[in-house]
């Protein structure tokens, strides 16, 4: 709240300034005999006109600074420059003075010099939609990373059109649960491998990069964590009827950024109905990928520490150490892969709780990708090898991901397969990618009943 005041404080000011300048000119043009002081007199009028323009751009914004006329809004601020200059005029009438002369004398000024100042202001939140408004680094040529997560989101960017910076405005300092739950680090000091430089945790809301319109899945906005540096893990309890079961779930975003709401919360308040304790990983974004399949050895270390983590504590968050499983959407999907396959150490004990075992007993892969790239002919990663430990695997898919193409899971389901590990595949005709548990209308908004079944039939949930 606080920096939207400031945002809006500095626009006004802004628009206070103008006017003030706007005043100082008129009173020195020739065969002005005003006696009000014109720059004192102008400069409150134009604080409030910034005032008013600030709530109108964001009352706009979920349109998007892009998708507002320049002629309506600079017809707008024509509008507001009548006003102040009747106002003026009323007052000049008040104190006896010629109303037609003030009029002509104030009235055109202040028209044009709002008009000008709101189709200015338009024009700069244009530019900052266009700088701002980007799809992460490598997210448009590389599969895992959705076009849905843009640099910054739509909403308060017009406050900030005339500070320095504004997307420390926009952006949130860092994500934060709602109340009644605490982040709980996962590294007692420094995470091995750190990567120094990336830049402060911020939380934004997603738009598309064309139109900066904020993206919508069900009907609903969704927001992206960046520059993770501090991973943790949130515990939410069961609000039913506990099971002793526990999932981690690990949100997608390429391994660039963290979907933590869309493939985060809202999937930890749908296992919590079912009893099931949710552990919410904030993994460390962005990665310096590693090799042809673009591995986040950061992320996979995160990983494995949560389970270790999380089994240590089992008792003390009433949790069956033997009923630990990991759900994963996109990227994240890919990290319960490799936490299902890979169970060796991927960095050095750091205390006590390394000393249990990363396999979950369990795993959901939601359109996982980087098993395989369509430009090497959907050759198998070589660095995923199924054995009889991996878990058993329930798989989600689109056919129509276009994203993390369906050959990802299928190809996954014939190695669980080949390897006689119990496995449950649904490949749904319509859905797309980064769908998260949302109802969108299309066939894959079917998959948590399934999963929900599939989990009662594997014992982990209550019948």
């Amino acid at each position: 709240m606080w920096r939207r005041f400031r945002a809006a404080l500095s626009v006004s000011l802004t628009w206070a300034a103008a006017g003030s300048a706007i005043g100082f000119v008129i009173a020195r043009l020739p065969g002005v005999n005003s006696d009000l002081p014109l720059p004192l007199a102008f400069a409150p009028l134009g604080f409030i006109a910034g005032i008013a323009f600030s709530a109108i751009l964001v009352l706009s914004s979920r349109r998007g600074a892009s998708r507002l006329s320049l002629p309506r809004f600079a017809g707008w601020g024509a509008l507001g420059g009548f006003a102040i200059a009747s106002v003026i005029t009323a007052g000049a009438a008040y104190r006896g003075g010629d109303v037609v002369k003030e009029f002509l004398l104030f009235g055109p000024a202040l028209m044009i010099g709002s008009a000008s100042l709101a189709a200015g202001s338009l024009a700069l939140a244009r530019r900052a939609d266009a700088r701002q408004r980007q799809v992460p680094p490598d997210s448009r040529s590389r599969p895992d990373v959705p076009d849905r997560f843009p640099r910054t989101g739509a909403m308060l960017l017009a406050l900030a059109l005339c500070t320095s910076s504004p997307s420390h405005v926009i952006a949130q300092p860092g994500w934060q649960p709602v109340a009644g739950h605490t982040q709980i680090p996962l590294w007692p000091g420094t995470p091995p491998n750190a990567r120094p430089g990336v830049g402060g945790e911020a939380v934004h809301v997603a738009v598309d990069a064309r139109t900066g319109v904020e993206n919508l899945v069900g009907g609903k906005p969704y927001s992206y964590i960046e520059n993770v540096t501090r991973p943790t893990i949130t515990l939410y309890t069961p609000t039913a009827r506990t099971t002793g079961a526990a999932v981690i779930v690990y949100p997608g975003g390429g391994f660039n950024v963290l979907a933590m709401d869309i493939e985060g919360t809202e999937v930890c308040d749908w296992l919590t109905t079912h009893g099931v304790t949710c552990v919410l990983l904030k993994y460390r974004v962005p990665c310096a990928h590693v090799g042809a399949y673009r591995e986040c050895p950061q992320a996979h270390q995160d990983a494995q520490r949560a389970m270790r983590l999380v089994r240590s504590r089992a008792r003390e968050w009433a949790i069956d150490p033997r009923r630990i499983g990991v759900l994963g959407f996109s990227a994240g999907a890919h990290m319960a892969i490799m936490s299902s396959t890979r169970f060796s150490h991927t960095y050095p004990p750091v205390d006590a709780a390394d000393s249990v075992s990363s396999r979950p007993d369990f795993a959901l892969v939601l359109y996982p990708g980087r098993m395989a790239y369509r430009h090497s002919n959907f050759r198998p990663n070589p660095g995923i090898r199924v054995t009889d430990r991996t878990p058993p695997t329930f798989l989600v898919h689109a056919r129509d991901d276009d994203m993390n193409p369906v050959e990802n899971s299928l190809l996954y389901a014939d190695a669980l397969r080949r390897a006689r590990v119990p496995a449950q595949i649904h490949i749904f005709a319509t859905g797309g990618h980064a769908f998260g548990l949302r109802q969108t209308g299309l066939s894959a908004s079917g998959w948590p009943d399934l999963a929900a079944a599939w989990l009662k039939g594997i014992g982990v949930i209550n019948r």
